[in-house]
């Protein structure tokens, strides 16, 4: 079965790392648009990571790294990631409670 949907939605409290969506047993999800929302009044910054068989984030998993948002601003990260498994999208935010990242894209299953 092909579905597509919001895979997930976060907005981080601090500057930890926080899984938005991580593949079930027997599901291959792909990751196609990643919207990151800066609800602030300041400039923010934010990564954004694809461990196709975990959830590691750091560097080596990086789709996006330390990229700025501004003020009351959106961006958009798109692609095709496909993940299955145990593999994880993650996201970081450089200022707490400052930027909600929605993710969609497709589950198969």
């Amino acid at each position: 079965m092909f579905q597509e949907k919001q895979l997930g939605q976060v907005r981080p409290a601090n500057g930890n790392v926080n899984t938005i969506y991580t593949s079930g047993s027997g599901v291959t999800s792909i990751a196609r648009l990643l919207v990151i929302a800066n609800t602030g009044a300041a400039a923010s910054s934010y990564n954004f990571f694809h461990d196709d068989d975990g959830e590691v984030a750091t560097e080596d998993t990086a789709l996006s790294y330390g990229v700025e948002i501004g003020a009351y601003s959106t961006k958009k990260f798109s692609g095709f990631m496909p993940t299955s498994g145990s593999g994880a999208y993650m996201v970081s935010s450089g200022s707490p409670y400052t930027n909600t990242f929605t993710l969609y894209g497709a589950e198969i299953s």
